[in-house]
């Protein structure tokens, strides 16, 4: 049995306690967190994203969605209010966080794949060779992630063209994160 239809690259599935559900649609044109009602026959977009990839719901309320077009973990209101908490786990930058969980400890549990987007798909494109890219899977624990603030906005100066792109900052996260890490052999 299909229960809703027309979802664009479907994520993290989440039952709301009204009985409603949430999702994250990460195609490339998508890039938003969808609620879907509970016979699954009207949805309505929560908040515009980037590249969402998977999204958990705390006690408070809150959505916690892992984005890995401008890496980060979002903090999201069902009435479509969104902060970026974090960018960055102390000095390591985010890459290409995907899936998060709360665990019994109350922590917020992130993983991320440990390659950027680009390098994987570039153009939005995945490579022919996807398998071959070089990973360096990590896991990140942070402690009451409801007491986390906003991630500060950055002021970037413009840079020149023919320089490239803007290189990436490493945004430092408050000191209650841990990293755990994995590489891939």
């Amino acid at each position: 049995m299909v229960f809703a239809r027309n979802l664009d690259t479907p994520e993290g599935p989440v039952a709301l306690t009204d009985g409603s559900w949430l999702v994250v649609e990460g195609g490339q044109e998508t890039g938003r967190v969808t609620q879907i009602s509970p016979d699954g026959l009207n949805k309505r977009m929560v908040a515009r994203t980037g590249g969402p990839n998977g999204l958990v719901v705390d006690r408070a309320g809150f959505i916690w969605v892992a984005d890995c077009k401008i890496p980060s973990l979002l903090r999201v209101t069902l009435d479509g209010r969104m902060e970026t908490i974090a960018t960055a786990c102390g000095n390591e930058a985010f890459l290409f966080p995907n899936d998060l969980c709360f665990g019994p400890d109350g922590a917020l549990y992130l993983t991320d794949s440990g390659f950027l987007m680009d390098d994987f798909a570039p153009g939005g494109q995945i490579r022919e060779d996807y398998m071959n890219v070089e990973m360096d899977g990590r896991l990140y624990r942070m402690d009451r992630p409801s007491e986390l603030p906003a991630a500060p906005h950055e002021r970037r100066a413009e840079r020149p063209a023919a320089l490239g792109p803007q290189p990436r900052r490493r945004p430092e996260l408050p000191r209650r994160a841990v990293l755990l890490q994995h590489r891939a052999r």
